[in-house]
C-alpha cells in the first residue's frame, strides 16, 4: 500500500495530517472507534502524516501523500479528511476530503470491476406482475417479475432487432442478432394497444 492518499493544498504548508473514517468510526492508529471514545488529548493519534511532493530542483509542488495504514483491512470504503495542520482539535474545519473505495488492501479501481450474470439478474427492474401470456421467458413460463438482465434484451430488441408487421398493426421485433420474437405489439392509428414479451430464462 503506497500513497492512497492525495491532497492538493498549500504549497509549502509543511504538516499536513489525514483522519481516516470508515461510515462514523476513524482510524487510531490501531483500530477503528467510534469518535466519542477518543479524548481530546489523543485527538490526532492514527491520523496519517503526508509528505508534500518535490520537483527535482526541490521546490514544493503543494501535493501530498500518504499510505492507508496496514492495519486498516476492513473491505469499507474509507473518508480521508485533511488538515494542514500539525495540531488539529476536535471539531476543526477539515481543509481537505478525499472518497476512497477501499477493499481492506487496496484502492479498488473500476477497470478491476465486473458484473456476473447472476448480479444483473438480482436487480429486479418490474416485479407484482400478474402472470399472463404477456409476459413470458424462453421457456414459456409466465413471469411475475423482470429482472436487469431479461430488460436489456428487450432494448436490444426494440433498437437493434429486425422489425417486421408494421404495415399490418401487428409489429414485431426480433432479438438482436436471434430470430427470437422478443416484442409483439398490436397496433392501432392511437399507438400499443397491447404488448407481449419474451425474455432471456
Amino acid at each position: 500500500m503506497a500513497d492512497e492518499l492525495q491532497y492538493d493544498g498549500t504549497k509549502g504548508a509543511g504538516t499536513v495530517l489525514c483522519m481516516l473514517c470508515q461510515g462514523a468510526p476513524r482510524w487510531n492508529g490501531s483500530a477503528v472507534v467510534a469518535r466519542s471514545s477518543i479524548l481530546d488529548a489523543n485527538w490526532t493519534t492514527g491520523m496519517v502524516t503526508c509528505t508534500e511532493e518535490l520537483t527535482a530542483d526541490g521546490t514544493p509542488t503543494g501535493h501530498f501523500v500518504g499510505d492507508v495504514p496496514a492495519g486498516m483491512t476492513d473491505d469499507k470504503d474509507i473518508d480521508a479528511y485533511y488538515f494542514e495542520s500539525a495540531t488539529p482539535a476536535p471539531g476543526d474545519p477539515i481543509d481537505g476530503h478525499q472518497f476512497i473505495p477501499w477493499n481492506g488492501s487496496s484502492v479498488v479501481r473500476l477497470n478491476s470491476v465486473s458484473l456476473a450474470a447472476s448480479g444483473a439478474d438480482a436487480v429486479l427492474i418490474e416485479s407484482g406482475i400478474t402472470p399472463s401470456a404477456a409476459l413470458v421467458n424462453d421457456s414459456r413460463t409466465q413471469l411475475t417479475a423482470i429482472n436487469f438482465r431479461q430488460a436489456i434484451s428487450v432494448f436490444a430488441a426494440a433498437l437493434a432487432g429486425r422489425i417486421s408487421g408494421v404495415d399490418s398493426n401487428s409489429p414485431v421485433c426480433k432479438a438482436a442478432g436471434k430470430a427470437t420474437n422478443r416484442i409483439s405489439a398490436t397496433t392501432d392509428a392511437t399507438g400499443r394497444t397491447a404488448v407481449n414479451l419474451q425474455v432471456p430464462d
